[in-house]
């Protein structure tokens, strides 16, 4: 059992399997809709969860949190840190599990693709100045929004593709 304050994310995978962390990001697995819980990952660090994102067929799973993001290819049953740059960083993955980040790119901001092996490739370049990645949600694998921060008025700013970032 973890306190509320403890927890920082869930989410209910389908009907048995449920998956949360806590605010070391501290993972835990039920399998039988949250009878028993199983930890499937301990942290030392107070790197606490942001949020789990997860492809259709549960192959990949991140959970982006404060330190760098945690991923699991076995429908959560072991985990391991996907080395990128640093950290905190939001993003989604598409239901065919295709792995985008939402990146505060020097004065810029990116979406990039990022493979199992942590490698980055800038798929999208927003050209618009003062703005602070807030977040990255993929509807398909093709359409999706990317919100972005304003410093100077704390507006939120949303970019729509129907195309995967291509355009």
């Amino acid at each position: 059992k973890l306190r509320s304050d403890d927890l920082k994310d869930c989410k209910v995978l389908n009907d048995t399997l449920i998956i949360k962390d806590n605010r070391k990001s501290n993972i835990l697995l039920s399998k039988d809709g949250g009878i028993i819980w199983s930890k499937k990952y301990s942290n030392s660090f107070n790197y606490f969860g942001r949020k789990f994102v997860y492809s259709n067929d549960l192959s990949k799973i991140l959970l982006f949190r404060a330190g760098q993001t945690l991923l699991s290819q076995n429908g959560g049953n072991s985990w391991s840190i996907l080395v990128t740059v640093g950290g905190t960083y939001d993003g989604d993955i598409t239901p065919s599990g295709k792995i985008l980040y939402a990146i505060n790119n020097g004065s810029n901001l990116t979406v990039e693709e990022v493979s199992t092996g942590g490698t980055r490739t800038v798929i999208k370049t927003f050209t618009e100045q003062n703005l602070t990645a807030y977040g990255l949600e993929m509807i398909s694998d093709n359409v999706g929004y990317y919100f972005a921060l304003d410093q100077t008025n704390n507006e939120v700013h949303a970019f729509k593709t129907t195309d995967g970032w291509n355009t």
